[in-house]
């Protein structure tokens, strides 16, 4: 079973819905997803250095990290428009998505360099590919992991890692409930924007990581994935 590590923002719940069936045994066995806010390099080392105590006890492990999944978010609490949103919305925003994203992996690429193999899958937003009209500085912040992703991966694809982004749509959680619920549209509505008429399910990102992670993705890397039920054609 490839050994899956979460890096989740606020909820963790959140993140062990991502993963397929056979996880769940991991987790029942008392090892709980870690999380960090990622806020500087000093909480991304603490943050590994605490991993690397917990997964000793649960196998016979080196000190080494397989798999990345940087799944950083920040909730829009309140759509605005650009005029609106202040400069501590802006720096949260970004801090959060990118400085997030840079911390953690930062924190295990030399490993990952070190053992000549390694999987980093960021997770995303479709609004990074499209854009989203009074959601600027979160559009702008998915946007940046776009590019994060294919610099990194060039940068260490003659290690052997592989670094891609998922990028889904509306997903069917009481998060996106809640952003529809505060949105001009009513969920109906929302529906009949998206080609396949439908939000995508958590199981479906949760498949899509299993098979980036494995070895028959290999040859994927710097690639970003749009799992969106069709929004981002049309």
């Amino acid at each position: 079973m490839p050994n899956f590590d979460i890096f989740e923002q606020y909820n963790p719940s959140i993140g062990v819905n991502y993963f397929i069936e056979e996880q769940k045994d991991y987790y029942r066995r008392g090892r709980p997803p870690l999380k960090s806010n990622f806020n500087s390099k000093e909480e991304a080392e603490e943050w590994l250095k605490n991993y690397l105590e917990e997964e000793s006890l649960f196998k016979s492990a080196k000190d080494d990290v397989d798999n990345l999944v940087c799944n950083l978010g920040h909730v829009v609490e309140k759509l605005q428009k650009h005029e609106y949103i202040t400069e501590d919305d802006w720096d949260e925003m970004i801090r959060v998505n990118l400085k997030g994203l840079y911390n953690s992996t930062k924190s295990v690429v030399d490993t990952m360099i070190n053992q000549k193999a390694g999987k980093i899958i960021n997770i995303s937003s479709i609004w990074g590919q499209i854009g989203a009209s009074c959601e600027v500085h979160y559009s702008t912040a998915k946007a940046g992991i776009i590019g994060f992703t294919k610099a990194l991966a060039l940068e260490l694809a003659q290690d052997n890692i592989t670094v891609n982004t998922i990028h889904p749509g509306w997903v069917e959680t009481e998060l996106a409930q809640n952003a529809v619920e505060q949105s001009d549209f009513s969920y109906q509505e929302e529906l009949e924007m998206i080609p396949q008429r439908r939000f995508i399910h958590p199981d479906e990102i949760g498949e899509l990581v299993r098979y980036l992670v494995s070895n028959e993705a290999k040859g994927l890397t710097g690639q970003n994935i749009n799992l969106c039920a069709g929004l981002s054609v049309g």
